[in-house]
């Protein structure tokens, strides 16, 4: 980004490549406060000593995210659901920090990586046998959120097994990210091996760093979707492209500044030309996603009768919730700085 250093990055309302889905609200969750002050708060208070840093953290505002993550489940009883997602955002993205903290010698990031997978997995299937030793009091959330997948919301083994492929592909990027990262190139995800990446090898690279493949099997399941679905409906064409949408969707934190600097150079393009195209392009996600929605519908209902087509809804939901969850929280909370400098027309005017 330091060849646009000195213009202004003007982004249109984020919320119009969204107008296709249908989960956002403007009323507060009614879950949020509680969430935040029973759940979420304690935990960080468990895990943050410091406190300026601690303060930071609250005002980040996690139970935000995890209720824009589930905007339907306002049901008293859906609380139990929104505690062991809440405990489970709180891991991934502390354990996320650890490792790019690795780069100032507090832990060995190969390590930390290794003893990590060794801990979810006992955690998610083992966790009544011995203990095993947690690297980090981070790692040790898995352990509760392990137990309640279990014992409180139902999870099935099969379920846990397809959140652990998720996650071990998740923490293997963030490695992956991570060793890129201190071989000299400031933003791993503008960069592989010292060379330009494509846009089509940057969004290969999210699939994994984002973790966004976990969030859509945790929104599925959780949303009431995915745990009655047939095996191989998951494996349909229309669930994986509708996916590829959800990640091209998953804009936080610097994804979509790193993205600017990739689409300019692929397209040969000015900054206002490149924020245009990827606008368009980000319209046309939303239109896929509903066009493979569509045909989703229609194809469950013809192979497994209407009995199904409710929990296709809900997965179809739950998906949809993944991208508008994400982006609010990107836009409103003080941990990525964007608020500041959204205008009163919905714009967004940043100086590079």
């Amino acid at each position: 980004m330091t060849e646009l250093t000195g213009q202004t990055l003007f982004i249109p309302p984020l919320r119009c490549f969204l107008r296709t889905c249908k989960t956002s609200s403007t009323h507060p969750h009614p879950h949020h406060q509680r969430l935040k002050e029973e759940v979420v708060d304690p935990v960080l208070e468990s895990l943050v000593p410091h406190p300026k840093a601690l303060e930071r953290a609250k005002e980040s505002d996690t139970a935000l995210l995890v209720c824009g993550l589930f905007p339907s489940l306002t049901r008293p009883e859906d609380f139990e659901k929104m505690e062991t997602v809440a405990i489970w955002v709180v891991w991934i993205v502390f354990w996320d920090d650890a490792i790019d903290s690795a780069s100032s010698g507090l832990v060995n990031a190969g390590e930390y990586v290794e003893l990590s997978k060794q801990y979810v997995k006992y955690c998610l299937f083992d966790g009544l046998k011995d203990e095993v030793e947690a690297p980090t009091k981070v790692c040790e959330l898995m352990k509760t959120v392990g137990e309640r997948l279990r014992d409180v919301n139902g999870w099935s083994e099969g379920q846990r097994e397809r959140l652990w492929e998720r996650l071990r592909k998740y923490m293997d990027s963030c490695l992956e990210e991570y060793n890129v990262r201190i071989s000299g190139n400031k933003v791993a995800e503008l960069r592989v091996s010292g060379r330009e990446v494509t846009e089509h090898e940057f969004w290969m690279w999210r699939t994994g760093t984002s973790g966004v493949e976990a969030f859509c099997l945790m929104g599925r399941v959780m949303n009431g979707g995915g745990g009655g679905l047939p095996g191989g409906l998951l494996e349909w064409e229309e669930v994986r492209r509708m996916e590829g949408m959800v990640n091209k969707g998953f804009v936080k934190d610097g994804a979509f500044m790193n993205l600017i600097p990739i689409a300019m150079h692929d397209r040969n393009c000015n900054l206002e030309d490149a924020v245009r195209g990827l606008m368009d392009d980000f319209g046309y996600y939303g239109c896929e996603f509903q066009a493979q929605a569509s045909l989703l519908r229609a194809r469950a209902e013809k192979e497994y009768g209407g009995e199904i087509v409710g929990m296709v809804e809900k997965t179809i939901e739950a998906y949809e919730a993944i991208v508008t969850g994400i982006l609010d929280f990107s836009v409103q909370s003080p941990r990525y700085g964007m608020k500041q400098y959204e205008r009163e027309d919905g714009y967004f005017e940043i100086p590079l």
